[in-house]
Order: structure tokens, then sequence, then C-alpha cells
């Protein structure tokens, strides 16, 4: 299991017709070398469910983060995946 953040930053345009996001996980025990995985979410219910059931973020925290990533960009610090769970997110 590893600890590190969550990274969520908007990347849709004010006029697109739904909002984008990339995300990434970043643990700071493992070194940068050649980037990381970023994954593309479109729409708030798409990021709703990959915070809320795929990386397991508690419901009572969504609204908040979500409302910060509509903002433009928000960090989800001590969050804890598997390398497993890392690869089968894309993270």
């Amino acid at each position: 299991m590893r600890e590190g953040s969550i990274h969520i930053l908007l990347v849709s345009k004010p006029t697109d017709p739904q909002p984008s996001y990339s995300v990434m996980f970043i643990d700071p025990s493992t070194p940068t070398v050649g980037g990381r995985p970023w994954r593309k979410v479109t729409g708030d219910d798409d990021l709703v469910r990959l915070l809320r059931d795929d990386i397991g973020i508690h419901k009572d925290l969504i609204d908040d983060i979500l409302k910060r990533a509509r903002g433009g960009m928000t960090t989800v610090p001590r969050v804890q995946l598997t390398p497993e769970q890392q690869r089968a997110l894309g993270l």
C-alpha cells in the first residue's frame, strides 16, 4: 500500500458542454522519472465515481473536493492505493 495525494486539474474550457479533469496520484516515495500518468475524466459524475467508488474517498468529502476541482485544481492528501490499484485505475 502506498500513501500519496490525488491531484485534480480542471482542463476543460468554460464553453465545453461538461467539465473535464486530469487526475494523478503522487506517491512521494516514488521518484519522478519520465513523468507520472494522468487519467482524464469527463463530467462531474465520472469524477465522483472515480473518487468515491474506485479510490475509496469518503462520501462526506466528495462535495467539497468537487467544488474545489471546479475552481481549477485541488489536492486530496493521505490517499492509500496499492500498486495494482494504481495500474488498474490508470494512475
